[in-house]
């Protein structure tokens, strides 16, 4: 929530098409050469813990690995002054590919048990629909809460103490997340995207 809330719109929407490239396709690629690169260890017998009959335990744990955290990279960029876009486009994609990352653990939790790895037109019209379903409504969650966040600040507790309105917006951000999460899809995408719309609308209520 706090990414979100203290996010730069102007250069995250500025530059979203890079960031978008770099977390969705950039969290799906590695989450695949890690998943199949594990799945074919195991089955030629180099590793132990990773079922070497099926992929989708593999992918899972690709998965899980593709998020990552470009703390100590943002550190640096920070500390060497570099130009503005650069950095947005790196924080950008570390705050969105964590939510990618869950999204697409989900989409291969639905994936069919297999024993051989075949590609079926129709299993891969469901994963991608299934993707791209759960971030769309993820983000659906999230804007609606944000926009509901702002609602109730400027009409509800307009004059409320500061104290009063914190706690509200806060709770509407982890309602956020419990709503997302109890429909199966990602509450960290959808507490984001509230925050984000949170601070551009209800900030100056």
């Amino acid at each position: 929530f706090e990414s979100g809330f203290s996010l730069n719109h102007k250069d995250f929407f500025r530059n979203f098409s890079a960031i978008v490239l770099l977390a969705v396709v950039g969290t799906v690629v590695a989450a695949l050469i890690t998943g199949m690169s594990l799945f074919g260890l195991a089955s030629n017998g180099h590793i132990t813990g990773i079922d070497s009959a099926s992929p989708k335990e593999a992918l899972l744990f690709g998965a899980l690995l593709s998020a990552t955290d470009p703390v100590a990279t943002l550190a640096v960029l920070g500390s060497l002054d570099v130009e503005p876009q650069l950095y947005s486009i790196i924080f950008g994609e570390s705050v969105i590919n964590d939510a990618i990352a869950v999204v697409l653990f989900q989409t291969f939790s639905m994936l069919p048990e297999s024993t051989a790895i075949h590609v079926d037109p129709l299993e891969s019209l469901f994963a991608a629909w299934n993707f791209i379903s759960v971030a769309a409504l993820s983000i659906l969650i999230g804007v609606f809460f944000g926009i509901l966040a702002a609602l109730v600040t400027k009409h509800i507790i307009r004059h409320a103490h500061p104290h009063t309105e914190v706690t509200v917006i806060l709770t509407l951000a982890y309602l956020s997340f419990i709503v997302a999460d109890t429909a199966k899809v990602s509450g960290l995408m959808s507490v984001f995207f509230c925050g984000s719309i949170a601070s551009h609308y209800a900030k100056y209520n």
